[in-house]
């Protein structure tokens, strides 16, 4: 069975699609579809919460980036590419895993 732990909200909600863990588990960065195509926000905006402690999430901030374009995934590079885990080869030089890497819909990865 599922159970719903908590739930979060931030300002400006519109669609938010996507979330990664940081390599430590105590922050989850997401990405929100809809905000930028809405107007809400005026670049780019990745949200940041910490959930270190999962029965009360913390939002934390967010970060702007550059461009005006829709975000939609973001990765931290880590272990489970560097193992090759969930069915994927293990990568022999994966990227910085102290980076977030987000990919837009008009503006590439970043």
């Amino acid at each position: 069975d599922v159970t719903i732990i908590s739930k979060s909200l931030y300002d400006n909600a519109e669609y938010t699609h996507q979330g990664w863990l940081t390599t430590d588990m105590t922050t989850v960065l997401i990405d929100d579809e809809l905000d930028e195509y809405e107007g809400t926000v005026p670049t780019t905006r990745t949200y940041i919460m910490n959930v270190s402690n999962l029965e009360n999430p913390e939002f934390k901030g967010f970060y702007n980036h550059l461009t005006p374009s829709i975000d939609h995934n973001l990765y931290i590079w880590g272990a489970v590419h560097a193992n090759g885990w969930g069915g994927n080869a293990a990568m022999g030089n994966p990227p910085d895993d102290s980076f977030a890497y987000c990919a837009n819909y008009a503006s590439g990865v970043r």
